[in-house]
């Protein structure tokens, strides 16, 4: 199932969020961006950049602080391709991708929505069911 990822009342990208934990209400999966992303990536990227560590280094505290607070003010939500939210806690997109497009985006969800893992359980065993 495809869920469209919203900043600011904007798509800026999609995820089948092909991963989840319901113990945790978390679910995450690689994001495909939009041609609304490229004007907000430069705050996923600030995560990226603070948590790339080296043996030399750690994870840079004020950069972290810093992409809270951006990443607060884009109001991310989630929602299906149908158009309905899905109530989430927080959403988070890791950006280790480069200029060119090299690399991986994901995003994860954390959901505050009920019933939201056990209606993907019973849209995943339909669609294996019916491929026989």
């Amino acid at each position: 199932m495809r869920y469209q990822i919203i900043c600011n009342g904007e798509i800026i990208g999609h995820s089948d969020l092909e991963a989840d934990d319901a113990s945790m209400a978390m679910a995450w999966g690689e994001f495909v961006p939009s041609a609304r992303y490229p004007a907000v990536r430069d705050v996923f990227k600030l995560k990226s950049d603070a948590t790339r560590e080296t043996s030399a280094q750690q994870e840079d505290q004020d950069k972290l602080t810093t992409y809270a607070a951006r990443r607060e003010r884009l109001q991310l939500s989630l929602q299906t391709a149908e158009g309905q939210l899905v109530s989430t806690v927080q959403i988070e997109i890791s950006d280790y991708s480069t200029e060119e497009g090299d690399g991986s985006i994901e995003v994860s969800a954390h959901v505050d929505e009920p019933g939201f893992f056990e209606e993907r359980t019973r849209v995943s065993e339909e669609h294996w069911r019916s491929r026989g």
